[in-house]
């Protein structure tokens, strides 16, 4: 009979501590949601900070991408610049030379006139338009002219302009209108925000195009 109670004893304890050793308590369920929570909590700042770096960093790369664009773009057009072909008589392939804008004839398809092609800094974006040469010479170069119209480059900082060299003299801008045939090198000196950068740090963009070659 002793032997029987003392047995079922030790059943109940080892049962006993089985029970409680499987499994968590209440108490300690919340303990570890708790921890859990404010270790995400603690993390969630840091990862939101890489991921905004991440994504700043992208627009950056692509906004310095848009300015070796254009310029290659701008350098490619002047170096096509010619007047050959052109319906009115003309004796060089720049039209017009302003700080803000620069208006010339590039070559067209063999056989056709030349296109006109204008570049402008303007509401804080650098501009190329193009359209077909008009069968007069133009006393003014409204966007109407112009059927094909891109955006360069944005974020362009107040001061960006165009200068020129006349037969290798830099000169003011506007050209005067008996120089323009003589212009030979378009210079366009620009500074745009980097989207990544917030304590104002610009990039600079200097843009030096040979005329006809």
């Amino acid at each position: 009979m002793t032997s029987t109670s003392n047995c079922s004893s030790a059943s109940a304890r080892i049962e006993g501590l089985e029970a409680g050793d499987w499994g968590f308590s209440l108490i300690e369920l919340l303990l570890a949601l708790a921890l859990t929570l404010c270790l995400a909590l603690a993390v969630a700042p840091v990862w939101a900070s890489v991921q905004s770096r991440s994504v700043c960093d992208g627009d950056g790369a692509i906004s310095l991408l848009q300015g070796r664009v254009a310029a290659s773009r701008m350098e490619r057009d002047l170096r096509l610049a010619s007047a050959m072909s052109c319906p009115f008589n003309v004796d060089g392939p720049i039209l017009q030379g302003s700080a803000s804008q620069v208006v010339f004839l590039t070559t067209g398809s063999p056989g056709e006139p030349p296109a006109i092609v204008e570049w402008e800094v303007t509401g804080g974006a650098l501009m190329r338009r193009k359209g077909a040469c008009p069968a007069t010479w133009p006393t003014a170069f409204p966007h109407s002219l112009y059927s094909d119209n891109k955006t360069m480059l944005e974020g362009i900082i107040a001061g960006a302009s165009f200068s020129y060299s006349v037969v290798g003299v830099d000169v003011g801008a506007p050209v005067a209108p008996e120089d323009l045939s003589l212009v030979d090198l378009v210079v366009l000196k620009v500074q745009h925000a980097v989207p990544w950068d917030r304590n104002g740090v610009v990039s600079d963009l200097l843009v030096r195009a040979s005329v006809g070659r």
